[in-house]
């Protein structure tokens, strides 16, 4: 079976010059090299630019936190912790 190749994504600042603000895209790579270069010399409507490094990094770790994988192994984390403790003071009120 063959795998299929991911697409790296990038996240992309969307600047709006009529109204002063921005928001952010997540594009595949090239596609977004292609955007950022033909938006380059832009000052009317909107641009686009490669996202600063924190905005990035910022995104990637909300992405993290909202996924189902990372929610389940919260849960096996705090049920193990939770079977110590019990263990724990069960013993000791044995004893």
């Amino acid at each position: 079976m063959k795998r299929r190749k991911k697409s790296k994504q990038v996240l992309v600042k969307r600047i709006f010059f009529e109204k002063g603000t921005y928001d952010y895209l997540y594009r595949d790579k090239e596609t977004a090299e292609k955007i950022i270069k033909s938006t380059e010399n832009r000052t009317e409507s909107h641009k686009f630019e490669k996202a600063e490094w924190y905005v990035s990094i910022e995104y990637k770790i909300k992405k993290i936190f909202k996924s189902k994988h990372f929610e389940k192994v919260i849960y096996i984390v705090l049920s193990i912790t939770l079977g110590w403790f019990l263990k724990y003071y069960f013993d000791k009120w044995v004893s």
